[in-house]
């Protein structure tokens, strides 16, 4: 070959690659996005890295697959709408989000529909919670879209002096959370649903006093044609004053798997109402199979459809 058709075909080879780097996304020039998390965790490929991630309570953030609370079991007749504000923290996460939700009762202490959406969060975890949970992205902080619920609650009968309300629920999550790939939401849906009952204690002469107590399940998606079953259940006590309230449940799940779908948690609540709103804080313990910490503030605004007057 002629020296100058060589030095033109050497030329043309280095314009080449010089094209092909000022494409930034060109798939003969593109990284591989695992790639840390491969070196970190010595993958040997044998399946996807998604799939070491664990998707179960004790495995994700808060938000993935939160424990249901014991609702009212006489459903109530106001329209309840709410805003609120979460921290949860302990063992290497940190994770802050708002909530939004509505309550309202189709039909007067007989049937009502809920949803409710934290729209997004933020999150901090430790490195030794990013690798326990086999996350994707070193850095271990960012913001991630998360859950909404939809819920339909129905009463199966009310309450008589010794005997209790007992009501049914139902819900869905969609997949609206994202970010299974640093364990933060499942990807997936998941439904519940639980038989709960209460009443108060004025018939043991007790005046202020009233329980709750709920069983059920939650299945949810665990990977691709696999799920996971896990029972629900719960009891608790309240007290009310004039415009006081405070609660205090012990609530719980139990998977199969156990690993980190077993659950324990203590959730203590006070509001203050006033006219046509309500001022709630509360706080959840985690006795294991979830983050430790989380406090909530919230803040409802109630409607009663039925009283033209709309007094309380």
């Amino acid at each position: 070959m002629k020296p100058i058709v060589k030095n033109s075909l050497l030329q043309l080879d280095k314009l080449w690659v010089l094209c092909l780097l000022a494409i930034p996304n060109h798939p003969l020039l593109a990284q591989d996005d695992w790639a840390w998390w491969k070196n970190q965790h010595r993958w040997p490929g044998d399946r996807s890295p998604l799939e070491y991630i664990v998707r179960t309570p004790g495995r994700m953030g808060p938000n993935a697959l939160p424990i249901p609370g014991i609702p009212d079991p006489g459903i109530g007749y106001r329209t309840r709408c709410w805003i609120a504000g979460s921290w949860a923290g302990g063992k290497g996460d940190l994770t802050l989000n708002p909530e939004f939700g509505v309550f309202f009762p189709v039909l007067k202490n007989r049937l009502a529909l809920e949803a409710r959406t934290n729209g997004f969060e933020y999150f901090r975890m430790s490195p030794e919670t990013r690798d326990f949970r086999m996350a994707k992205d070193s850095i271990g902080t960012g913001f991630s879209k998360s859950e909404t619920h939809l819920s339909i609650l129905a009463r199966l009968w009310s309450e008589s002096n010794a005997r209790p309300s007992c009501s049914i629920s139902f819900s869905v999550k969609p997949t609206t959370g994202k970010n299974l790939e640093n364990a933060r939401h499942i990807n997936a849906p998941a439904y519940s649903f639980a038989l709960f009952s209460g009443g108060k204690l004025d018939w043991l002469g007790v005046s202020g006093w009233s329980y709750r107590a709920q069983i059920g399940g939650m299945i949810w998606q665990k990977g691709d044609n696999a799920q996971n079953d896990a029972w629900i259940y719960g009891v608790g006590i309240s007290r009310s004053w004039t415009r006081f309230n405070a609660s205090i449940q012990w609530l719980g799940m139990h998977g199969y798997t156990g690993l980190g779908d077993r659950p324990q948690v203590l959730r203590c609540a006070l509001a203050y109402a006033w006219q046509k709103w309500e001022l709630e804080t509360g706080g959840q313990y985690a006795f294991r199979d979830f983050v430790p910490w989380m406090m909530q503030a919230k803040l409802v605004w109630k409607w009663n459809w039925a009283d033209k007057t709309n007094s309380y």
